[in-house]
């Protein structure tokens, strides 16, 4: 008889022998090994476990528990009430002394990080530092429930060595050596064949291992698996449980988490047509990896089939697939890329943002993507396409799906501590990490990306960026770090080069086998002429609105253009413009990001249906913020938009002309439902100025001067309004790194620009350093351990796992003051939009489908406006909102219409400001 410890399914109110447990886990972790971790990983931590890696790590996962047999630990159980005798008699049954009483109520009632020190994930790595385990294995098992122990004072320290020290040779101690010994037996290795000390330059290897023991410890502590324990055979030999519960290991794994999908072939065979693109040719005939890969091309280029190449090219790397995009609108739109390309495929996908089970995907089975776990559907039908799985709901696991697309700030949450870093790290390391539109990452997010790089370029794991419009000194960045971190930090190793890549545009950029870095000029699928035509205005507010509504008219009326599209770069700009031109009869179809959710997704679909790759001539009038600049596969006619940082502009650019075919000699091929097209594609750049014929002091929003500035001055940009042809692709990258502002700009520079510059630089390095803080590097943790490789005494170990991830995608963003996800609520059911509904019925929804229903009126709102509203609704929010029962509901903010009076108005443009509130 072994006790069973507080770790057993409480719920279920059965005893369940920890030593199954640690049998169980081995087993899970086996089979991890050989169907889940990636190739470049398993070559990573293999030298570690000696001869037989796999039962070396199987060993490793199985003895994380072993400081569940622990007199404090047990003794928590002495406060159980109706169990207090129960128990008592159990131990003494077993011949365990009882644990002190008041040692119990000392270390686990007062003193939180004394507390943390006995919690048993740190009694389990006690225990293995008594069997003189590396320290490495120590640390590696100590932070498996998500966080590593904390630095304690001299005084706390000896305290807690002192109780250590009485296990040491009497009872307790017996019982943890023969549990270790059952399990090593049983996988036929021990802890003394690891090797003995990890290179210190190794360090960051630890929370890799530690991610991989908290994946195995979750799955054989699932319900359903703990349920099939054959639990007779303990009795027996231990190794025949093992093996019976590698088989269950293997069901569950195929059922609940997946294997990596290998889908291979020839480029054709897998999308259907021949490589055509420049980029797509080059794809076709190189080797992929490991490694970093950049992929700078004009938009239009065949990028995103080009990554799913790269991915599919290299098969026998047997690592998962996370495509990153910058929004839930593009994460969506690559998700449908994504299944089609995976069709007849049988394997899972989760899709990883905050209103992913809106998504069609879900509604095709009864699994829910956040927050609401169901059983996988039974009529799911394998062989046929990506399936859901319930298993990826719960939290931290998003990213352990085989295949999982979403928001960048998925990917980007890796590079920031919090409580269980280690899974997310270690889920990233077995994948090949896609992060489309790259050039969108403000300067907090760029930190966080050459943070992360520098990870996953010390697990070998393969990286590929894609962006139509990179500066140089941000692709430098990215080589750098992932290039420092591929070198292990060895001393020895040649340093990155502050300058890696010229001026090489179309280009592919990527490591070397040998950690070095090699450029792949290109040619452009498309070459052709951007015609520009620089227009300034007066004013910035009405004047400016009244202008470019003006502006628009004309340009309809004069009939030549069909698809007639105006990016503005904001909200309330966008809402204004296009209440004008409706008051000159234009149907206008409205798209930015302050609309409810069905809204939204019906202003895109409409969109598509105008202008999309299958539509027909049109007509449309876009009015639209940023929300249409990247990803968005539609093709405008005439593009009128407002001045915009140069990258962004490209960007914009790109949304004219995408579906008609330049020659050499300059003309054009258009589909038959365009060919009323003639000349160039054509883009005015609207530039609003003040009465000093400089830029407009408000007309920067929500950019800064410097950016807006550069973008307007620089002769490789606009060349001060008088730029009136942009060569794609010889001019994109001298345009691009011309207004990129650096800390170089203040070399030489007019005194006319000290200020703004400054202000931008300043900024820049402020979000960059609050990113830095927010994290660990993992050449701070390799130096750390180098210097103190104790399990215990790391500081940085702990400081990787501080903090709370509660809002996965808020923090990994700067925004402008405070963030909200609004419901507004009209009982009256009048107002378009709003919930038909009393903040009070939302308290009795349950269940997917009405929950999707209230999802669908949910509108984004950040800034002062967003302060506004949750002054307005705090007094009406019933106390019992923040223990409804889902997470989703719990972080709205209802608003009842009633209190929108004097801030905003819900109508069919979205939220638009009172202007009365917000003058």
């Amino acid at each position: 008889m072994e006790p069973w410890g507080k770790w057993s399914h409480e719920d279920s109110g059965k005893p369940f022998p920890l030593i199954a447990h640690l049998l169980d886990t081995a087993a899970v972790s086996a089979v991890l090994w050989s169907h889940w971790i990636s190739r470049p990983i398993r070559e990573l931590i293999s030298p570690l476990f000696g001869d037989d890696p796999r039962g070396g790590f199987a060993l490793l996962a199985g003895a994380h528990d072993l400081g569940k047999l622990d007199p404090l630990f047990q003794g928590q159980l002495l406060s159980a009430g109706s169990q207090r005798q129960e128990f008592g008699e159990y131990l003494k049954e077993l011949g365990l002394p009882l644990p002190d009483g008041a040692l119990v109520r000392e270390f686990t009632c007062y003193d939180q990080p004394r507390r943390a020190h006995l919690r048993h994930e740190a009694l389990s790595a006690h225990v293995l530092e008594q069997q003189q385990t590396p320290q490495w294995a120590c640390a590696s098992v100590a932070g498996h429930h998500g966080r590593y122990q904390p630095d304690l004072s001299p005084v706390q320290t000896a305290r807690i060595g002192e109780h250590r020290r009485t296990l040491d040779g009497n009872e307790w101690s017996d019982l943890q050596q023969r549990h270790l010994s059952i399990l090593s037996d049983a996988l036929g290795t021990s802890v003394g064949a690891y090797q003995e000390r990890l290179a210190p330059k190794h360090g960051a290897t630890i929370p890799l291992l530690t991610g991989l023991v908290v994946l195995a410890d979750w799955m054989a502590s699932d319900e359903s698996f703990v349920s099939s324990a054959p639990l007779e055979k303990l009795d027996g030999d231990p190794r025949s449980y093992l093996e019976s519960r590698r088989a269950h290991a293997e069901e569950s794994l195929d059922r609940h988490l997946g294997r990596p999908v290998q889908k291979g072939g020839q480029f054709n065979e897998l999308f259907a047509f021949e490589p055509d693109r420049p980029v797509q040719q080059w794809a076709d005939t190189a080797t992929h990896g490991p490694g970093l890969t950049v992929v700078t091309v004009p938009t239009g280029e065949g990028k995103t089939e080009t990554a799913l190449w790269i991915h599919a090219a290299r098969t026998d790397l047997e690592e998962g697939l996370m495509f990153a995009l910058p929004t839930t609108a593009t994460a969506d739109a690559m998700f449908d890329r994504v299944r089609d390309f995976y069709a007849g495929t049988d394997s899972l996908a989760h899709l990883a943002h905050g209103r992913a089970i809106l998504n069609a995907f879900y509604a095709e089975s009864d699994v829910r993507p956040t927050s609401i776990c169901d059983e996988d559907n039974p009529e799911a039908v394998p062989g046929v396409t990506l399936r859901p799985s319930s298993w990826f709901s719960g939290r931290h696991r998003g990213l352990t799906a085989p295949i999982t697309i979403g928001t960048c700030d998925q990917v980007l949450a890796a590079s920031l501590s919090h409580k269980y870093l280690p899974i997310r790290l270690a889920a990233l390391a077995n994948k090949h990490v896609i992060l489309d539109e790259v050039h969108t990452y403000d300067p907090y997010q760029q930190r966080l990306l050459v943070r992360l790089l520098g990870w996953l370029g010390f697990f070998r794991s393969r990286v590929t960026l894609l962006s139509a419009t990179l500066p140089v000194q941000r692709l430098n960045e990215c080589m750098n770090a992932y290039r420092n971190g591929w070198n292990r930090f060895d001393e020895d190793a040649i340093a990155a080069d502050d300058e890696l890549v010229k001026n090489a545009y179309p280009s592919v950029v990527r490591t070397t086998p040998e950690g070095g870095v090699e450029t792949i000029e290109l040619t452009a699928h498309r070459t052709y002429t951007h015609e520009i035509t620089v227009r300034t205005t007066s004013g910035a507010g009405e004047e400016f609105n009244a202008t470019t509504a003006e502006l628009v008219h004309g340009h309809w009326q004069a009939g030549e253009h069909q698809r007639i599209g105006l990016i503005v770069n904001t909200v309330d700009r966008a809402q204004q413009v296009a209440r004008l031109l409706r008051l000159m009869d234009h149907d206008v179809l409205l798209l930015h990001s302050r609309m409810t959710a069905d809204q939204r997704s019906s202003a895109t679909r409409s969109l598509m249906d105008k202008c999309g790759k299958t539509s027909g001539p049109g007509p449309v009038l876009l009015v639209s913020t940023q929300i249409a600049e990247a990803s968005l596969d539609i093709d405008l006619d005439l593009l009128i938009t407002d001045l915009a940082p140069m990258a962004s502009l490209i960007q914009r650019f790109g949304r004219q002309w995408r579906h008609s075919t330049p020659h050499v000699d300059g003309t054009w091929e258009h589909p038959s439902h365009l060919q009323y097209r003639s000349g160039n594609p054509r883009a005015i750049v609207l530039v609003p100025m003040g009465d000093d014929k400089q830029l407009h002091p408000r007309g920067h929003y929500p950019y800064t001067r410097a950016e807006m500035n550069k973008t307007l001055r620089e002769s490789a940009a606009l060349d001060g309004g008088e730029r009136t042809r942009l060569r794609v692709p010889e001019d994109i990258q001298c345009a691009v790194d011309a207004a990129n502002v650096s800390w170089d700009d203040l070399v030489e520079i007019d005194d006319e620009s000290v200020a703004e510059l400054t202000e931008h630089l300043a900024g820049s390095s402020t979000a960059a350093q609050m990113a830095k803080l927010a994290g660990v590097d993992a050449g701070t943790l390799a130096n750390n351990w180098r210097g103190n490789g104790s399990w215990e005494a790391s500081d940085t170990l702990h400081q990787l796992t501080v903090g709370t991830l509660w809002n996965e995608e808020a923090v990994t963003r700067l925004r402008d003051g405070e963030a909200l996800q609004v419901l507004v609520c009209d009982p009256s059911g009048t107002i378009p939009g709003a919930w038909q509904g009393s903040i009070e019925s939302v308290l009795d929804v349950s269940g997917r489908t009405q929950i999707i229903k209230i999802l669908g009126h949910v509108i984004p709102v950040s800034g002062a406006l967003a302060k506004k509203l949750r002054e307005a609704a705090t007094p009406f929010v019933p106390a019992a909102w923040v223990e409804h029962r889902s997470p989703l509901i719990r972080s709205l903010v209802p608003v009842p219409v009633g209190s929108l009076a004097g801030i905003a108005e819900l109508t069919v443009d979205g939220l638009v400001k009172s202007e009365k509130g917000n003058r």
